[in-house]
């Protein structure tokens, strides 16, 4: 695919008690595996914004990474159809 039709998917996480050192460092280690992703941290209100370029994770797939670290992840807003999956229960 072109950089002309690379397709940006942006997701906003909500994880109660992500400003917690220890949470934070460990969250940082899972997405920084995540090839092609982007992401900031707001603490201060417990909030993950991702961009990916590459490969998208399901739902699922990132509901996994927070419930790890022991994070209930909540998607913010719509989320893109790109990472939606039928076994996702919100």
């Amino acid at each position: 695919m072109g950089d002309s039709q690379r397709v940006m998917v942006e997701v906003e996480v909500y994880a109660a008690g992500l400003r917690e050192p220890n949470r934070m460092m460990r969250l940082a280690l899972e997405l920084d595996t995540i090839d092609g992703m982007h992401y900031k941290v707001d603490t201060r209100h417990d909030l993950v914004y991702m961009e990916f370029t590459q490969a998208v994770p399901t739902k699922s797939e990132l509901h996994d990474i927070f419930d790890r670290i022991g994070l209930d992840a909540k998607f913010v807003g719509q989320v893109a159809e790109e990472i939606d999956d039928a076994n996702t229960l919100e």
